[in-house]
Formats: structure tokens, C-alpha cells, sequence
């Protein structure tokens, strides 16, 4: 009998953890279609660029940039604004 309840709860424990592993990649999958579907991964891949332009339009409505202060803002933007990884994220 104890050999039976043994059994019976590690096969529970089995089904267990593969629904919810199962769960999980449903979900990461349906997220992930719900983000390509709205346009987010569109969005995401446009963001560096579109920081760049709101930079360069700031400094050009005169917000005082040094030439050293516009190119380290631009190279943050590029090693900060990565679209890879902001969509895993």
C-alpha cells in the first residue's frame, strides 16, 4: 500500500510540474504573438533611432550640448536602447 501512495504521488508530482512548465510556454507564446500582433517589436526597433532624433532636436531648439556631451548621449543611447533586449526583457 505505501508503495502504491508513493507512486501515485510522485506520478502527481510529475503531472504537476510539466503543466505547469506546459503553462509557462503557452504563455510566453501568446505573449510573445500579442507583442508582434499590437506592433510592439515594431515600436521597440524604432526607439533608438527615434531617442537619437528627440536628442538632436533638443539640441538644435538650444539645449546646450558640448559636441563631447551629444556624443556621449548618443553612444548611451546606442549601448542602453537595444531593442533585443527590452523586448526579453
Amino acid at each position: 500500500m505505501k508503495s502504491t501512495t508513493q507512486y501515485l504521488l510522485r506520478l502527481v508530482a510529475a503531472a504537476t510540474v510539466s503543466t505547469v512548465f506546459a503553462v509557462q510556454v503557452v504563455a510566453e507564446t501568446l505573449l510573445d504573438d500579442l507583442i508582434s500582433a499590437c506592433g510592439l517589436s515594431v515600436q521597440l526597433a524604432q526607439m533608438p533611432e527615434l531617442v537619437k532624433a528627440g536628442v538632436q532636436q533638443g539640441a538644435d531648439q538650444g539645449v546646450a550640448f558640448t559636441e563631447q556631451e551629444m556624443e556621449q548621449v548618443l553612444a548611451g543611447v546606442d549601448e542602453h536602447f537595444i531593442p533585443e533586449r527590452m523586448q526579453a526583457e
